[in-house]
């Protein structure tokens, strides 16, 4: 059954049709996976743009292999931090040199009958076996832990109480305030004090995983840093590629039983999903321009419009409206009608990673605020 499910995989592969539907799924993969980390509800895309995202995912495959072909010493920069993936690495790279011992053994004693009886035996099989499906496993739990970093633009609970007191840094900074009134003090205290308690409490829950990927590849740098952690995502990346590389060629060394087939089959149709999706979180450029902003709204309760001036990120823009960032208003994303809009300009472009001074947080768009809106 798995031999006429793989041939008929591979005859519909064969058609021009099929490859081009997999180049346009692996580019939405990608997309989808991009605004999926961002915390974007949905955002429309089209052909064009998945095919500039799945371009860009093959490029950068091709690019590893070229990479570490011609550089190798750039692959202990790579395994330098792999905190991210837990034991599963170590794990799987032990596994992995176990097997190329034994397939070693295998080659190099293969006219002496005794390693023949070895090898054919059937505790020696399920020894194989057991091993190739550590490397499937180990290696899918080191794919899917990126997969964790999602709403990486909004801040984690655990981390809401050092944001709260950078953003009040930066209005006293920006408004030149010297004195806090005690009834703000009260406020400001009890709201830090619930926050806290739920940073205790989240630290403790499943979610503790989930903040500690996301401030890994994703954290605001304590000095200036233009990159915004692009290159320990793209280090990850790498080392995702590698590995699924290895375990793709020990599984066709080992593909003679019908588990070794089973393993190959579905290995190969996980990375379909998982290769889009993790260039979709690590291997896309987080670099975002920075717009001077004012625009009207309504005020309900008050019945008058007010006119908003900002310094903000633009993630998205539609002829329907904007989509835009304020990390200094407690990392709000905000959908702006174009309607609404009175002024738009883009200042200069940054990541919503970095930091734009040395000493105490300063985001960079602060900047674009004291731009002329007029």
């Amino acid at each position: 059954m798995i031999d006429k499910l793989i041939n008929f995989t591979l005859t519909i592969i064969k058609s021009n049709v099929s490859i081009v539907l997999a180049f346009y799924t692996c580019g939405f993969l990608s997309f989808i996976a991009y605004y999926r980390v961002l915390g974007l509800p949905y955002i429309a895309g089209d052909l064009q743009t998945y095919a500039e995202m799945a371009g860009k995912n093959l490029l950068f495959i091709l690019q590893t292999f070229i990479f570490l072909a011609t550089k190798p010493s750039y692959l202990i920069s790579i395994i330098q931090d792999i905190r991210w993936a837990g034991k599963a690495v170590y794990i799987w790279l032990l596994v992995i040199i176990l097997l190329t011992l034994i397939q070693l053994v295998f080659k190099l004693f293969a006219q002496k009958s005794i390693v023949n009886m070895i090898q054919q035996h059937r505790i020696t099989i399920l020894i194989q076996s057991f091993f190739l499906v550590i490397v499937v496993v180990s290696t899918f739990y080191v794919e899917t832990q990126p997969l964790y970093a999602k709403n990486i633009l909004q801040a984690s609970l655990s981390d809401s109480a050092n944001f709260y007191e950078q953003k009040q840094n930066i209005l006293r900074y920006e408004k030149k305030i010297k004195k806090v009134y005690y009834d703000k003090r009260i406020k400001t205290s009890k709201l830090l004090n619930r926050i806290k308690d739920k940073s205790s409490f989240i630290l403790n829950s499943n979610s503790a995983k989930g903040d500690f990927i996301k401030n890994f590849f994703f954290s605001i740098p304590e000095i200036y840093d233009e990159s915004g952690n692009d290159e320990k995502r793209l280090n990850a990346l790498m080392l995702i590629i590698l590995i699924i590389s290895v375990t793709a060629i020990i599984l066709i060394i080992n593909h003679q039983n019908i588990l070794g087939k089973w393993l190959i089959f579905s290995f190969t149709s996980a990375q379909v999903i998982l290769i889009p999706f993790n260039y979709g979180i690590l291997g896309t450029n987080y670099q975002y321009p920075v717009v001077s902003l004012s625009y009207m709204e309504k005020n309900e309760k008050a019945q008058e419009i007010i006119l908003h001036k900002d310094g903000v990120f633009l993630l998205a823009k539609s002829q329907e409206s904007l989509i835009i960032y304020d990390r200094v208003n407690f990392f709000q994303i905000s959908y702006i009608p174009q309607a609404s809009v009175v002024h738009l300009e883009q200042v200069f472009t940054s990541s919503p990673f970095s930091n734009c001074s040395n000493g105490e947080f300063k985001p960079c768009e602060t900047y674009a605020i004291k731009q002329p809106l007029d």
